[in-house]
Parts: C-alpha cells; sequence; structure tokens
C-alpha cells in the first residue's frame, strides 16, 4: 500500500516539473569582436607553461607572462583538457572571453578574464 501514494506523488511531481519547462532562447547575435589568446604552450612538470605571448594579443593585454602555469581554462582542470583543447584555446580565434587560472613563480594564483 505505502508504493502506490509514493508512486504518484512521484508521478504528480514529474507532471509538474516537465509542465513549467519553457524553452529558452537567445535573442542576440554572437559577439562581432573576435580575438585570439596569443600564447603559445609548451608541456611542464606542474602542467601546460606558456612559452610564448604575442605583443598585443589578449593574453598580453590580460596580463599573462611568459612562465605561466595553466591550471585551468573556462572552469576545465588542465589534466582534463586534450591537446586539442589546449591547442585552441592558444592558437584559435575566439568570440567569447577565456577564463584562466595560472600558477605563477610556483606560489601565486591568479585568475584572468581574457576577452578581446
Amino acid at each position: 500500500m505505502t508504493r502506490v501514494p509514493a508512486l504518484a506523488l512521484l508521478l504528480l511531481a514529474a507532471a509538474f516539473g516537465l509542465s513549467t519547462e519553457t524553452s529558452v532562447r537567445a535573442n542576440m547575435a554572437p559577439p562581432v569582436h573576435r580575438f585570439f589568446v596569443g600564447v603559445t604552450l609548451e608541456k611542464g612538470d606542474d602542467g601546460p607553461r606558456i612559452a610564448s605571448v604575442t605583443k598585443g594579443q589578449a593574453g598580453d593585454k590580460a596580463g599573462l607572462l611568459v612562465g605561466d602555469v595553466i591550471l585551468a581554462v573556462d572552469s576545465r582542470y588542465w589534466k582534463a583538457l586534450s591537446d586539442a583543447d589546449l591547442k585552441t584555446f592558444a592558437e584559435d580565434e575566439h568570440i567569447w572571453p577565456v577564463d584562466v587560472i595560472i600558477v605563477r613563480d610556483r606560489e601565486d594564483v591568479t585568475s584572468f578574464h581574457i576577452e578581446g
């Protein structure tokens, strides 16, 4: 007997949850300002290390420096990023801001919001 009320409650909750959902659409175009982070990466013992920073690019403007070690890109820990993901971050064109967490001089952890 206890199964029927529990099942009824479950069905009621599911029906209520489905009935209140609405579709969401962005009524806006993506940003038109495209940018490059402008860094090259090399493998390091502690994670990907910035080998060079292109002067005037978004990474330079944000304050990234040669020797910074990448801990995370857009809330993804570096060990969860493939080599292709890291290459995309470093070399490809971006239209959305990129958040990066780095370690500088093996002690300072800093977050950067990079946009064009």
